[in-house]
């Protein structure tokens, strides 16, 4: 292949070229649709597995701060001497407090919207074909037996 040239052929080789491609046009589109489907089920898995990553991925970050959340909650709720803190301190500890609740109430929401989000994101693969190329190579002897053809035309 590396050897092949660009030729200029007669109509007669390039009609016969034609007939037989014709001829196997059928089977060049199976084998190309057969590859395309090939592909999909390859990237399928693919996508399959990058899905179930990312889903462990943030089941396990939603998991630890959900954890930290109680952890901390949880230090908060030990007996503190309130007297200690000013007023505003002992505010801004309650809102504190308040804040990691929330966050720990969101969680749960949070999580499946992700989850559902991933499901989207990794769904609705779609086959595509792309436009492929045959390349006819002709062996020297064709081309010059039609070059013959040719001239003995002419003359």
């Amino acid at each position: 292949m590396e050897e092949s040239q660009p030729a200029a052929l007669t109509d007669s080789t390039f009609d016969a070229l034609r007939t037989r491609f014709d001829k196997q046009r059928g089977a060049v589109l199976a084998s190309v649709e057969a590859r395309s489907k090939d592909r999909l089920r390859f990237l399928l898995n693919t996508i399959e597995t990058r899905k179930r990553r990312e889903a462990d991925d943030i089941r396990q970050v939603l998991d630890d701060l959900e954890q930290t959340l109680k952890t901390e909650i949880a230090v908060e709720k030990q007996p503190v001497q309130l007297s200690l803190f000013s007023e505003d301190e002992r505010t801004q500890l309650k809102r504190d407090h308040a804040a990691l609740e929330a966050r720990l109430a969101r969680i749960p929401n949070e999580r499946e919207q992700e989850l559902r989000a991933i499901e989207e994101r990794h769904s609705n693969a779609i086959e595509h074909t792309f436009p492929v190329a045959v390349v006819l190579l002709v062996p020297n002897s064709s081309r010059r037996r039609s070059a013959d053809e040719q001239r003995s035309r002419m003359a």
